[in-house]
């Protein structure tokens, strides 16, 4: 048993840790990012599951260059973005799948190359997290690190700062209140129960996309339920679930004025992008909400 003096010497140790590490803890998710240009796009690509064999690389890639390859476009990469089938209930989809878990880390690796260095932030979901919970070393919080991008493993405040405009994206992968009837509810339920104030919420995990403006504390939000680059899997289809439609939002934030534009897709939010920049576009149909 320790004496008196030891345990004095242990108590002003944690009692200093502590300080610390709470400072760190209320800081370490909070990520603030300048902008001179005019205008600028963003897309949180989440639920991409690599190495799974009904997702949708084709277009996963094509989103990818897109952003890569356009003025002012950026993504942040969302939760979930391996099958990462670790666990021991899932050995067997680990052993049905083409992929073994280090070829698709290697293939995450490779996915964030297409960006070309556009990626601002990121955070984890709970595919991403069972390597985490097994061995204690965030694999992917490393990657992304070594590729100087900002990441937060279970939430990202992002602040977007475009002249005297700041707007700000709250990012989860799961929260509270789920609804099968109205796919927006937990992200708006963050509004109101969050110890954060932000412009723009956005949940990942379920793969039912969705988004909707509404008014909060006299200014317009925007509520994100992201979608996935899985089209299908035979667990979703256990569970009453079909076909997912592969839609990954693109949002576009203005400096001169406060203005948030979402868009069904990330080649059209491109578009409309291209057309505020005055580059050409093929097509000159543009769509948004």
């Amino acid at each position: 048993m320790m004496g008196g003096i030891l345990m004095n010497k242990l108590w002003e140790k944690l009692k200093e840790k502590s300080k610390t590490k709470i400072k760190e803890f209320k800081n370490n998710n909070q990520y603030k990012v300048s902008f001179k240009s005019k205008y600028i796009g963003f897309a949180v690509l989440s639920d991409v599951h690599l190495g799974g064999e009904m997702v949708d690389y084709e277009q996963a890639e094509k989103d990818a260059k897109l952003i890569a390859n356009t003025k002012d476009a950026y993504a942040i990469i969302g939760g979930d973005t391996t099958d990462n089938f670790i666990n021991a209930k899932m050995v067997s989809a680990l052993i049905e799948s083409t992929t073994n878990i280090e070829q698709q880390i290697e293939l995450y690796e490779y996915y964030i190359s297409l960006f070309k260095g556009k990626v601002i932030g990121s955070i984890l979901g709970n595919h991403n997290e069972w390597t985490k919970l097994k061995s204690g070393f965030n694999i992917f919080g490393y990657i992304d690190k070594k590729n100087r991008i900002f990441h937060a493993p279970y939430d990202l405040l992002l602040t977007f700062k475009l002249g005297k405009q700041d707007y700000k994206l709250y990012l989860r992968h799961k929260y509270r209140f789920k609804s099968s009837y109205n796919l927006t509810h937990a992200v708006k339920q963050m509004f109101r129960f969050s110890e954060y104030d932000f412009d723009i919420g956005m949940l990942e995990h379920y793969h039912e996309p969705a988004f909707e403006k509404f008014m909060w504390k006299g200014k317009q939000r925007v509520a994100v339920a992201n979608g996935t680059y899985k089209v299908a899997d035979d667990y979703a289809r256990k569970l009453g679930y079909g076909i997912n439609p592969v839609i990954q939002h693109f949002i576009i934030l203005h400096r001169e004025k406060r203005e948030i534009e979402v868009f069904d897709t990330i080649e059209t939010g491109i578009k409309y992008l291209k057309f505020l920049n005055g580059e050409k576009n093929e097509s000159k149909n543009i769509y948004k909400r």
